[in-house]
């Protein structure tokens, strides 16, 4: 359970090893709706339900199988810290805590224990969030939610809104866990409080304060609840494989007899009457560089879905890239990184915000930020300008069915519906013809209109966060603020007559694609292929010793994803020599491929729709792609090519070489800083190497050559070395077999294999090791890291999933519940494939530095407890109802990008398809003794590193 100082964000549904390869979503566009009568029930779009019962409480259904395994229930209540009084502080988050300790409805057993014995875990799958103005109780259950499961969910919401037993045992016991979670709760940002004005909500942390929450009794906590748990501020969402009409006689059956138990409590959520014209400056090493911020805040209006808001929107995301454009092209000696954001901030109040780095003295950057916007305000912009923006703005704009939204999607839509006073909501239709048909009549005048009314605002605001290490004396202050204001309405500023254009290298467009050629090749067939039918997968294996996995996915796209893995990396190389080869596939992308010179490349791919990345880490070779099912020939054949036919560019390489060079200087400047901690527990967990980095001096970029570089990318991938591809997506295997067989099965072969080689070293690292931040920190941050063998099987890939869930139960019932000495700990498994197969496990948590001895102390119990203590068979069971969850949804998931990490982390850990189809009844068949002895077989726990903080 968490508090949060922000409005939540929408569900991940990418993995990050996925996210780069594909475009960003498009513009959102937001209609109005009207509020809904008592009683009833009304199609919003498709199956979306909403309804309101006559004592207030609202409901959201949405049937939704994408994913399909997944349904989510919120339950949303108004109350948050802005409605605490000064006596109360912290009141709201602390009965969020108190909810999970069940009430009337569960009186022989809990809600909460009923999930984790489904295998459902804390954080992951059940969580909860206090902000300001709300409270938010999130469970997700990644299978099909019966009837039986929705009637005991929406009783555990009835609870929470009128029943929770609030008995002083759970009190007392929740304010120790509530005092240490507020000792290691990070810092409120100076920013943040600084965008809060002078509103009630600069004082009201929803973590509370230390008196408050120690006079906490259960009468003073019950008038709280009382007060602000009731159903006309309350309302549930659910989204998932459920039948609307079902799923709303249930909430209905929970909800409809709940009583609202008063009705005159009001507070001020404003924050836009306490903004005004106002300065701030902080300094701190926190900070790795200086970041200024000029915003506007604005009062937020009603706004209904026209083409006049959509407008709006648009043009200050235009105008952002027009100031960025303007600056980095006159002013780039004073001001970098501009960026403009223009939205809801919280409560009435939206904000329009330009950050940059300031690279002089902030009074200069302010001035030519302002003069900009004072000339588009006087002037709009220029034809010229205006046309090469709204062509670059096309890019912006994709469209996605309804029908393939993630369920996540939907409940972060449907919430900022509820939250959001003014009732704006999310369009769900199609929307790329607004879109274009807004862009066609977009005008100078629009940018002019609205640059005035930067201009005229009299809620001008300045924050600048400075880096202590920043020597620039910054003696700016509001008054100076205001005359340089005054000194720009005077000047004589004139219309932009630098002429926007294209560079002059660009590609001039012709009227003939260059075509790419391939050389005389003869079918090569697959030598075996096998069909799996409980997965729905097809193995085949060629005679170069290519191995491809075939899923087919019926999905919302006609995009297919290819993913190719090898092992054999740069642990091939030795520490000396791996700068001159570490940015080896940048440097070679720079030349062409087959009969294409890179300039007839880059023609080549404008109409191209597919995208095909190549990566080269320590110990493995990656390709990631995608493309569209009508280029599907075209792609494997550039893949082909680029794999086995590369061209070097001397003179763009000794191009880039210098430009490095002469970046070297300004470079530290702008490089992240990573905490000494993170960084050596990365290197424990054998994710970072010290001795192994890029070229970093003008020496080493210097004794750089693109001839070594160029073998080098050679041996990686123009051959069928090792080669496993993975192919998923909605294609049928008759139709892709033709191009895997020409190109994929005619890769050469070759037995001149990459070998990887250890890098680290366990008996080099201390076992405990303390790092002292040069920061005051008010918290100690400890990770213990544990190391672990097993032969690469699905069956010890069940174990060692079980031993993670195991863990990870264990610490946290023993520090968080029973001991509430730390804040959430948290437990994370990595599979190392190379050079041999082992696992790392990390237990990190955070505690006040006077627990920090006795918190490890109890850790390393816990560990030692894991190894000789026998493991209960209800206990295993919940662990494999968790791991069986994971699988379950996989198999049965119509998503491509999941399919893909799946088959690519068992084929990596060279599990064999023929055991994964087996992996229900091989789970099923695991004993508690048999997961005992593999613990103690596999885990090495006297080699565990423990790593502190202060």
């Amino acid at each position: 359970m968490v508090y949060s100082f922000f409005k939540m964000s929408s569900y991940n549904i990418y993995r990050l090893i996925l996210q780069k390869f594909y475009r960003l979503t498009g513009i959102l566009i937001i209609v109005c709706y009207s509020t809904f009568s008592n009683a009833q029930t009304e199609k919003l779009s498709k199956e979306l339900i909403k309804g309101k019962l006559e004592n207030g409480f609202q409901y959201y259904i949405k049937n939704n199988t994408y994913p399909l395994q997944k349904t989510l229930f919120y339950l949303v209540v108004k109350a948050g810290a802005i409605h605490e009084k000064d006596q109360e502080l912290g009141y709201a988050h602390f009965l969020e805590h108190m909810a999970f300790k069940g009430g009337k409805r569960f009186q022989e057993k809990k809600y909460i224990t009923s999930l984790y014995e489904q295998g459902l875990q804390l954080g992951k799958h059940f969580n909860a969030v206090t902000n300001y103005q709300y409270t938010i109780y999130s469970i997700e259950f990644p299978k099909e939610a019966t009837l039986e499961m929705q009637e005991e969910t929406f009783a555990f919401f009835a609870d929470i809104l009128d029943g929770l037993s609030l008995d002083n045992e759970a009190i007392a016991s929740e304010k120790r866990i509530v005092l240490e979670e507020k000792k290691v709760a990070p810092k409120v940002s100076e920013y943040f409080k600084f965008r809060l004005g002078e509103s009630k909500y600069k004082y009201r942390l929803p973590i509370g304060t230390e008196n408050s929450i120690k006079n906490i009794t259960r009468e003073s906590l019950g008038r709280f609840y009382d007060e602000w748990y009731q159903p006309e501020k309350a309302a549930v969402f659910v989204v998932g494989n459920v039948f609307p009409s079902q799923t709303a006689s249930l909430i209905k059956q929970q909800f409809e007899t709940i009583k609202n138990k008063r009705t005159n409590s009001t507070v001020n959520e404003g924050i836009y009457e306490f903004l005004e014209e106002a300065m701030a400056i902080d300094i701190s090493d926190s900070y790795t560089s200086s970041r200024l911020f000029l915003e506007w805040g604005w009062k937020r209006q009603s706004e209904e879905q026209t083409e006049d808001v959509l407008r709006r929107k648009i043009v200050y995301q235009m105008l952002g890239r027009i100031l960025q454009k303007r600056t980095d092209s006159l002013f780039s000696k004073s001001i970098d990184g501009l960026k403009l954001t223009d939205g809801y901030f919280m409560a009435d109040v939206n904000y329009t915000t330009i950050s940059c780095n300031p690279k002089t003295n902030p009074e200069m950057t302010i001035k030519n930020i302002l003069r900009e916007i004072k000339r588009i305000a006087l002037y709009g912009v220029p034809e010229n300008e205006l046309q090469y923006h709204l062509k670059k703005n096309q890019q912006f704009i994709t469209y996605k069915e309804d029908n393939f939204k993630q369920s996540g999607t939907y409940i972060q839509e449907y919430l900022d519906q509820y939250l959001d006073k003014n009732g704006s909501f999310f369009l769900e239709k199609k929307d790329s013809i607004i879109q274009h048909h807004i862009l066609s009549n977009i005008n100078s005048r629009d940018f002019k209109n609205e640059a005035q009314k930067l201009w005229d605002s009299n809620t001008m605001r300045l924050f600048f966060e400075q880096a202590a290490s920043d020597d620039t004396k910054n003696k700016f202050s509001l008054q100076k603020f205001r005359k340089l204001k005054k000194q720009l309405d005077a000047d004589n500023i004139l219309p932009l007559i630098k002429k926007y254009a294209r560079k002059k290298n660009s590609l001039k467009k012709t009227s003939k694609n260059r075509k790419l050629t391939v050389p005389e090749i003869e079918e090569e067939k697959a030598l075996s292929s096998v069909y799996y039918p409980k997965l729905g997968i097809t193995k085949l294996t060629y005679k170069n010793g290519l191995d491809v996995v075939l899923k087919p996915v019926k999905s919302e796209t006609d995009v297919i994803e290819v993913v190719g893995l090898a092992p054999g990396g740069t642990s091939s190389i030795s520490d000396s020599l791996y700068y001159q080869y570490e940015s080896t596939i940048p440097y070679i992308e720079l030349g062409g491929i087959g009969n294409l010179t890179d300039r007839d490349l880059e023609q080549y791919l404008s109409d191209k729709d597919f995208s095909v990345s190549f990566a080269i880490s320590e110990f493995e070779r990656n390709i990631h792609a995608s493309t569209p099912h009508h280029q599907l020939e075209e792609f494997f054949k550039y893949l082909f090519i680029k794999m086995t036919a590369t061209k070097t560019n001397e003179k763009e390489f000794t191009t880039v070489v210098q430009d490095e060079i002469k970046a070297l200087k300004k470079r530290t400047s702008h490089f992240s800083i990573v905490s000494p901690f993170k960084r050596k527990v990365d290197q424990l967990k054998k994710n970072y190497f010290p001795n192994r980095n890029g070229a970093q001096t003008k020496e080493e970029f210097e004794n750089l050559n693109l001839s070594q570089m160029h073998n080098f990318y050679q041996k990686a991938f123009a051959n069928a070395d090792s080669w496993r591809f993975i192919i998923t997506g909605n294609f049928n295997k008759d139709s892709i077999l033709p191009y895997l067989n020409n190109y994929l099965g005619n890769l050469p072969h070759n037995n001149n294999r990459m070998e990887n080689k250890e890098l680290f070293t366990h008996s080099e690292h201390e076992k405990e090791l303390i790092i002292k931040d040069q920061k005051s920190r008010n918290t100690t941050s400890i990770s213990f890291v544990l190391y672990g063998g097993y032969t690469p099987t699905v069956r010890n890939t069940i174990l060692i999933s079980l031993t993670e869930r195991l863990i990870r139960n264990r610490v946290v019932k023993t520090l968080r519940e029973q001991h509430g000495m730390t804040y959430t700990p948290f437990v994370e498994l990595e599979k190392k494939r190379y050079p041999a197969s082992n696992y790392v496990l990390e237990i990190h948590f955070d505690c006040t530095p006077d627990k920090i001895d006795k918190a490890k102390k109890i850790t390393q119990q816990v560990l030692e407890d894991i190894i000789t203590s026998p493991i209960q068979e209800k206990e295993l069971k919940y662990y494999k109802n968790g791991v069986a969850l994971k699988h379950n949804m996989i198999v049965s998931d119509t998503d491509i990008y999941n399919w893909n990490s799946y088959i690519i982390e068992c084929l990596s850990n060279n599990e064999k398809i023929e055991d994964l189809e087996k992996f229900p009844a091989i789970l099923s068949a695991i004993s508690k003794e048999e997961l005992h002895a593999f613990i103690k077989r596999s885990l090495d726990v006297d080699k565990t590193k423990i790593v502190s903080f202060f």
